[in-house]
């Protein structure tokens, strides 16, 4: 086990799994104090306006994530490969927080003004995650001669 590598800086590792944890109670806070008052601004729609804030958040924890780790990984990289390297940090971001969340939202199966923003956020981040995450890891590849 002393030689088994991710190929990932153990900083990275660190910084994604805090922000896993911190994503899940965010998510769990979210849940259980949040969702009446955030429900509250938007009387009749109390669903559509929690499926977006609790979204944004998400979203907005991903773009925290992926700056810090490119700030902390890219100390000698070439500006060629910020734009890849940020896409790729995001879109795993995305995916890790999106699947983190999925158990919250069976948790709350049976209440739909939970479920269903927790389902909405999940998806979109996995999805739109997984072709960022594409997109940047195309950039990367070595150009033919």
């Amino acid at each position: 086990m002393r030689n088994f590598s991710l190929g990932v800086d153990r900083r990275n590792i660190l910084l994604f799994t805090v922000a896993v944890v911190v994503a899940f109670v965010l998510t769990v806070v979210w849940s259980l104090l949040l969702v009446d008052p955030i429900g509250s601004l938007w009387v009749g729609e109390e669903q559509r306006i929690n499926k977006y804030v609790l979204t944004a958040a998400l979203y907005g924890l991903a773009v925290l994530v992926a700056v810090v780790s490119l700030g902390v990984g890219a100390r000698g990289a070439s500006r060629r490969a910020l734009l890849p390297g940020f896409l790729v940090r995001f879109g795993m971001a995305l995916q890790f927080i999106g699947v983190v969340i999925i158990p919250i939202a069976l948790w709350f199966a049976t209440d739909p003004e939970r479920s269903v923003p927790l389902g909405f956020a999940a998806f979109s981040l996995i999805m739109i995650g997984l072709i960022i995450a594409g997109i940047g890891g195309n950039m990367l590849v070595p150009r033919r001669a």
